[in-house]
Order: structure tokens, then C-alpha cells, then sequence
């Protein structure tokens, strides 16, 4: 490098003052500029504070003539990985943002397009505000898809969005004893770590997904390229964030072992085999350090599937479904593929199914009630679990399986109800091992909660059976709890928590059963308010308890609701925005309430 080559950076404020000018001779391949920014403005992820990022530019000159320029923007933020133990055989998993414990709570993010060069900008902001509406604060970039285009990490520094991000390894062993693969993949894994190492939002690089030797306790390959290589990778051009072997991970020969490190754990199997009445019970059995997959299956909307199928094949399930949702190879049900798994579970919990019409219904319900009861158990034991990260956020192209947004972008109802289960306060309930009934508060926040709320047993025809008062005070570290139902219901009833906030008064709607085998009047009222002609505000009156009250246009994914699937308590009004860049014609929405 000639003697007369120059650096010349230029840090600028988030308000866009100018900060500071450096200038120095280069010295080498590598070079270093030192920077004292008094009372800098904080990176917070969202829920926690503002996505305060700095602007810089690096000049090089060579004999006083600009030969390259580069800008962009970075942050100022800590991050690191706790992991205590909790008891004699487990140990906690927790990510502490500037010094700050923040209970992790997202998706697990997946190509939204089989051909990358296809995927517009705009889609990833569509895709990343619909998670951070969705309450999320992350997303995992899982291993088995691609690497996401500057954009992503990007919009997701400018909107708090944490990112765990997969190096390209997933389900197979790693041939790390052949050369030119190994070469080939070390450069890939060089050039992500120095593309990516300047957002803040990266909190979490991990080796990759589900390795032999996640399931099992069986002989696995390619440990000394995820132990070693990548580690001394990461730490060498990196070194400011933490890295992990692979996903899910644990300190056994285990490595889905829920004793330590983040486990792909869920439910739903287990159930499916025992019956989804038991699934309340299979999940107050295990608390796990970290839900970092937690895989429950439901079809998209009637709309989206009519997309896929022609007429003559959208009902029964036949071999076209077979085609478009593809087969789990870890289950253990054969010729149990994903519709037919979605049927079984539907008709468990809300007897057989009449049609497309009501599969689409109640698959949906089932599959949203699973993710509500599964978050919001893990919420409640936060002080024992670090995080909860559902399977998966998105669709790569239309289908119906695990993702809450499907490929039209239009929201599943398990994305209202993992929105409601990731609202910063949180109150809800939950099932003990002891088959007690738990109404618990959690706070994600920097500040204490105090709150009133009346806490209501109700019979499903919205007759009171027991009331009480609570009134608490809930840090951020802390979790309230107090047992409401000492023993399991036997008849058909909810649990109601009504409290007031920041003058809106809230519910929280809970079924001991999951609504299991019930039936609803659906009995409301409803009133229009056009805001502008892209905005209307729909309230409705429940005259009787409403189960999964669905509103919708045609053309539905062309629409953003505030809330939607409503469960509305006898007498409660609910209000929901309406927005679009069409004009909405109001004449055309539809209200389709779950009747059972």
C-alpha cells in the first residue's frame, strides 16, 4: 500500500449532526480508528427502547484522489448469553441487550421465495413489520434456507428486530474430511461474518440446524468443523457476539436434551398420539431452558388454498395436498403427511369435519390454540425460560403448514394469537403439573406494571361461577402468579382477566380444554366507522360468548386488521382497525364467527 494512501471517516449523530472527522495514513491491509462518543444514544430492540443507529462513511484516498468510498449505518449495543443454573440438572439460557435481561419472543424465518433473485424489498417490509406487529422482537434466519439480502438486516436494525442468524448447515452430517467442500464453505462462512458484523440487530451466530446428533444420542459428523473451525472464525473477524455449535444444542451427547442450551421442543406429536385433551397436561411436564423451534402445524385460509387447488380437488384430501405440504421426516405416524395430521388434530378437539370449509376452521383454531397454550406457558415460567420461537414465521410458496403468514402475506389466526401471547404485558394463564389452573402476569418491559384486574370463571354461557379481585405490581424480572382453579374443570367453561391500560379497558379470554367439543350462539352486533377510504373501524357488540370471530374481504391479504379471530366475552365490545391501499368498500366485509 503506497505511503501516500489516506482514511478519512466521517461518524454522523441519528439526528444527522456531523459527530466527528478521523484521518490517518494507512498502515496496512488492516486499520484502526478509535472513537469517544460521549452520551451515545443506545441500539434497544423493540419493547425496550428506540433502534438509535449512526451513520458513517470511510473515504480511501491514494495521492489526494478518491479511489473508494463506504457508508452505511451501525449502533451502539451489548449482547451476551447467560447461562445459570437453575436447578441441580438444568441450566437457564438468557440474552442480556445493553446489560438488560429480554425474554425472546419471534419466529423462525425461512426463504419467503424459492428463487431469491425473485424477492422484491418490499416484501421483506411487509414481512418484518407484520413480525414486529406480531409483538416479535426476533427472528431466527434458520440454516436450512439462505442467507437474506443486505436489505433484511437493514430494515430489521431500523425496526429493533434482534436476528439469530444459521450458518447454511442443516439435517445431515457434514463432510468436513473433503477438501474442496471444506474450502468452498470456510470462504462462505469468512465472507457472511464480514458482511453481516455491522448490524446491530445480529445478536447470535449459531453453526447451523439440526446436525446429527440433535436427536439421539448417536455418532455424530462433522463436530470439529461446528466446535472449532466456525467458532475460531467467528471469534477471529468477529468476537462480539456469541456463537453456538448448532440449533438445537445442549452441554449432553444430547443435543435436543431441555436440561441446558435451546431445544426445537413442542407438544403437539405427543399429543397427536394421546389426544389433544392431554395437551395441557404434556406441556406443564417440561420447562425448557429455550423454545427455539416450537413446530405446530395448521392450514392457511380457505382463499389461500383455493389459489393452490382447482375446484375438483379442493375437497377431499387427496394426492394434490400431498404434493404442496410436504412430509416430516422425524415423524414417527406413517402415512400420517401433514393434512391428514391437521384433520386428526381438528377432530380431537372439535369433533368430525363437514367439509373444506370446517377443516379450514378448525385446523386453524387448533393450530392457534396450540401456540397460544405453548407461548403463553413459556412466558409464565420466563425466570426458567429464556425464550419462545415458533416454527415458522413464513411460507417459501403457497401451502399450509407450519408458518403464521402464509405465501400472500395474509396472517393465519396462530398469528393473532402468538400477538396477543407477545403483547409487552401479559395477562393470561396456564396449567401446573399439578392440574391447577394459574393466572399469571408478565412484564416485558424496563419499568414496573401495577395493575388491577378482575379475574372471572365463567360456564360458556357467560354466567359468572367465581370472581376475584387482583391488584399487583410486576417488575421486569418477575412473574405474577396465583392459583385460581385448584383442580381440572369437568364442566365447559373460560377464564376471563378484564383490566384497564393506558385507559383502554383489555381482556384475556382462556379455555382450560382448548374450547374442546364445544358449541357457540355467536350472537353480536356490529357498527362500521369509515375513517377515510383506506381506513374503517369495525366494532362489535357480543351479545353471547364469541369464539374465533373472522373478518374478512375478498382478496383478504390485501387488508391489515389490528386483531382478528376475536374471542369476545358476553356484553365486551371489540374494536378493530381496518387498513388497505385499496379502497375499502364496506358493503363487501364478511363476519364469520366459529360455531363449533
Amino acid at each position: 500500500i503506497s505511503a501516500q494512501s489516506e482514511l478519512k471517516v466521517t461518524i454522523s449523530h441519528p439526528n444527522g449532526d456531523e459527530y466527528e472527522k478521523y484521518e490517518a495514513p494507512m498502515m496496512g491491509h488492516k486499520n484502526f480508528a478509535g472513537f469517544n462518543v460521549k452520551d451515545c444514544k443506545l441500539w434497544w430492540p423493540v419493547g425496550y427502547g428506540d433502534p438509535n443507529l449512526y451513520n458513517y462513511k470511510v473515504e480511501l484516498y491514494r495521492d489526494g484522489k478518491l479511489q473508494d468510498v463506504k457508508s452505511g449505518k451501525f449502533g451502539f449495543r451489548t449482547v451476551e448469553v447467560k447461562e445459570t443454573p437453575i436447578e441441580h440438572n438444568k441450566i437457564g439460557m438468557d440474552f442480556y441487550i445493553n446489560g438488560v435481561k429480554v425474554f425472546l419472543k419471534g419466529s423462525n424465518w425461512v426463504p419467503p421465495e424459492c428463487f431469491t433473485g425473485v424477492m422484491k424489498d418490499e416484501k421483506y417490509r411487509e414481512l418484518i413489520k407484520l413480525a414486529k406487529e406480531m409483538n416479535a422482537n426476533i427472528l431466527r434466519v434458520w440454516g436450512g434456507g439462505a442467507y437474506e439480502k443486505d436489505i433484511f438486516f437493514d430494515i430489521c436494525d431500523e425496526e429493533g428486530i434482534l436476528v439469530w442468524q444459521d450458518f447454511a448447515l442443516a439435517c445431515a452430517d457434514i463432510p468436513e474430511e473433503e477438501p474442496d467442500f471444506l474450502n468452498n464453505f470456510l470462504e462462505e462462512v469468512r465472507y457472511q461474518i464480514k458482511r453481516l458484523r455491522n448490524h446491530p440487530s445480529l445478536i447470535y451466530w449459531c453453526g447451523g440446524n439440526e446436525k446429527t446428533g440433535c436427536y439421539g444420542n448417536c455418532i455424530t459428523h462433522g463436530d470439529f468443523l461446528v466446535n472449532v473451525i466456525i467458532y475460531g472464525l467467528v471469534q477471529d473477524l468477529d468476537g462480539t457476539r456469541p456463537y453456538r455449535r448448532q440449533s438445537p444444542h445442549s452441554y449432553t451427547d444430547i443435543g435436543n436434551n431441555p436440561s441446558s442450551g435451546d431445544s426445537h421442543h413442542n407438544c403437539f406429536e405427543g399429543s397427536l398420539f394421546k389426544g389433544m385433551h392431554t395437551y395441557r397436561d404434556n406441556l406443564a411436564e417440561i420447562i425448557v431452558p429455550f423454545a427455539s423451534e416450537c413446530a405446530v402445524l395448521g392450514p392457511s385460509s380457505a382463499e389461500t388454498l383455493r389459489k393452490i387447488f382447482p375446484a375438483d380437488k379442493i375437497w377431499p384430501i387427496n394426492e394434490m395436498w400431498n404434493d404442496r405440504f410436504m412430509e416430516n421426516p422425524y415423524c414417527g405416524l406413517e402415512d400420517m403427511w401433514f393434512p391428514k395430521r391437521e384433520r386428526i388434530y381438528a377432530e380431537q378437539l372439535f369433533d368430525k369435519i363437514d367439509g373444506f370449509e370446517d377443516f379450514i376452521r378448525k385446523a386453524m383454531i387448533a393450530q392457534g390454540q396450540a401456540l397460544k397454550a405453548e407461548s403463553e406457558f413459556s412466558r409464565a415460567h420466563k425466570e426458567s425460560c429464556g425464550a419462545f420461537l415458533n416454527w415458522m414465521y413464513n411460507d417459501i410458496w403457497p401451502s399450509g403448514t407450519w408458518a403464521t403468514v402464509d405465501y400472500y402475506l395474509e396472517p393465519k389466526e396462530a398469528y393473532y394469537e402468538l400477538k396477543r401471547a407477545y403483547a409487552p404485558h401479559l395477562l393470561s394463564f396456564c396449567q401446573n403439573k399439578n392440574g391447577e389452573t394459574v393466572f399469571f402476569i408478565d412484564n416485558q418491559s424496563l419499568i414496573d406494571f401495577d395493575v388491577e384486574a378482575e379475574v372471572s370463571v365463567k360456564s360458556i354461557d357467560g354466567k359468572v361461577l367465581s370472581k376475584e379481585h387482583v391488584v399487583a405490581n410486576v417488575t421486569p424480572e418477575k412473574v405474577y402468579s396465583k392459583v385460581i382453579l385448584s383442580t381440572k374443570p369437568t364442566e365447559p367453561i373460560y377464564l376471563v382477566a378484564k383490566y384497564v391500560e393506558n385507559g383502554e379497558t383489555k381482556t384475556s379470554i382462556y379455555s382450560p380444554t382448548m374450547y374442546a367439543h364445544q358449541k357457540f350462539d355467536a350472537d353480536f352486533n356490529y357498527q362500521i366507522n369509515k375513517i377515510d377510504d383506506n381506513h374503517i373501524q369495525v366494532k362489535v357488540h357480543a351479545n353471547s360468548f364469541i369464539k374465533s370471530l373472522f373478518i374478512r374481504f375478498n382478496d383478504n391479504y390485501k387488508y391489515i386488521y389490528s386483531d382478528n379471530y376475536l374471542d369476545i366475552d358476553v356484553n365486551e365490545d371489540r374494536v378493530v382497525d381496518v387498513y388497505s391501499n385499496d379502497l375499502i368498500d364496506s358493503s363487501k366485509i364478511v363476519f364469520e364467527p366459529f360455531r363449533g
